[in-house]
């Protein structure tokens, strides 16, 4: 039997629990771990290690036959992804699958796809055997609208009229464990979107006939964007990395939805409608809320 290594997360700890449910020996990557019945129960082994710190890793690789690699956004995401790259070979991984960014390269115009893309290039380099996801947002990234939208039923972005075929990071994680146990996917790179290319405006409304209350979207200027964030402590290079990723969605950049997901996953990828549904609670009415 394989020894799979996950990197935790919002796809890492559904793609854990959907190979533990397989009968797999599954190993979770954590900075600290998590007091969490159903990772216990599910035979899931935690093991600490900080993906910024080369000399953790050297156990949490020890033995492993698969590994599922993924960062967070963060400034030294391509020092992390090197470590984990280093970590992997050293302990001779056989099956590398990295979860990267839609569009990513190193030549990408945007940072986020740059760093992504500089990553990728390590994992290729490295001679293991390899598998890159490319996915475009996740449907989980919207929850940073919730506070905003329980206040006063508005979000806001520099995106306009752009659309993304937003994805599930659950539909991520399914396409992961498929990486993972099923041949013949060594080499190949896949593009995972959900089906329905969706702008701000199309999430508005949606959410609106899920909520019951009209929930709006305000388009403001990259300027504006850029202010908001700095008054909200966002670092600078992070903010300037959301007005860049608006942007190439302004300008039609990620608009079109692929057939991967469903290719690799058997089904028809979550909805945006699904997960509003699943998390109505995250955007209730702070009056309402108080009842």
């Amino acid at each position: 039997m394989s020894t799979f290594l996950i990197t935790g997360g919002n796809i890492g700890d559904p793609a854990a629990l959907e190979l533990a449910r397989l009968g797999q020996r599954v190993r979770l990557l954590v900075r600290h771990k998590k007091t969490n019945s159903t990772l216990d129960q599910a035979g899931i082994v935690q093991v600490e290690a900080d993906l910024s710190k080369p000399e953790t890793l050297g156990k949490a690789f020890e033995g492993v036959d698969k590994y599922l690699s993924v960062t967070p956004f963060v400034e030294n995401l391509v020092d992390m992804g090197r470590n984990a790259v280093q970590a992997a070979k050293a302990a001779g991984v056989k099956h590398f699958v990295r979860s990267s960014a839609r569009g990513a390269s190193p030549e990408a115009p945007i940072v986020m796809g740059r760093w992504h893309g500089t990553v990728e290039q390590l994992v290729e380099d490295s001679g293991m055997d390899f598998t890159i996801l490319q996915p475009a947002s996740f449907h989980q990234n919207f929850l940073l609208n919730a506070s905003t939208i329980a206040s006063n039923d508005t979000f806001y972005g520099s995106a306009g009229d752009g659309k993304i075929p937003f994805i599930d990071a659950r539909d991520i994680a399914s396409a992961a464990v498929a990486v993972l146990t099923q041949p013949g996917h060594a080499g190949q790179r896949y593009q995972l979107t959900g089906n329905e290319p969706l702008s701000n405006a199309d999430l508005a409304a949606q959410l609106s006939e899920v909520l019951g209350r009209r929930i709006s979207f305000h388009n403001v200027t990259e300027e504006e964007m850029k202010a908001a964030m700095t008054q909200q402590h966002v670092p600078g290079w992070m903010a300037d990395a959301f007005i860049e990723l608006d942007r190439i969605t302004r300008l039609g950049y990620v608009a079109e939805p692929t057939a991967d997901t469903e290719r690799l996953i058997g089904r028809q990828p979550i909805t945006f409608r699904q997960f509003a549904q699943e998390n109505q609670t995250a955007f209730a009415a702070k009056a309402a809320a108080a009842l």
